[in-house]
């Protein structure tokens, strides 16, 4: 188990990340959809969407079934939520789209 110094440390840290970049995105540009340019960085073709959002799927389904929480409906419900939005996400959503020249930033 983690440390409960260690984690509100990192608790903290992400919260202080998380409204800087909230503050900073009001007036940079971030680089994707229309916004996407070169300059941020190497992009690669749209199958980046899978590599970059296929954890948020499978790594989630991992975690739930090896975990000891009690596995009521309620749990399977948002289980469900979460795997139908990503499972679209990552491998049904980057085959759809219509431009295959358009490109995904690397960073």
């Amino acid at each position: 188990m983690i440390d409960p110094s260690l984690y509100n440390a990192l608790l903290k840290l992400s919260f202080l990340l998380a409204g800087g970049i909230f503050i900073a995105l009001f007036f940079i540009n971030a680089p994707y959809g229309r916004h996407t340019d070169r300059r941020w960085g190497p992009v690669v073709p749209n199958i980046g969407w899978v590599v970059m959002e296929a954890p948020a799927a499978l790594v989630f389904a991992l975690c739930f079934a090896l975990g000891e929480a009690p596995k009521t409906l309620t749990a399977f419900v948002f289980l469900g939520l979460w795997e139908a939005h990503y499972v679209h996400r990552a491998f049904i959503y980057p085959f759809q789209i219509a431009d295959g020249r358009k490109k995904c930033p690397c960073w």
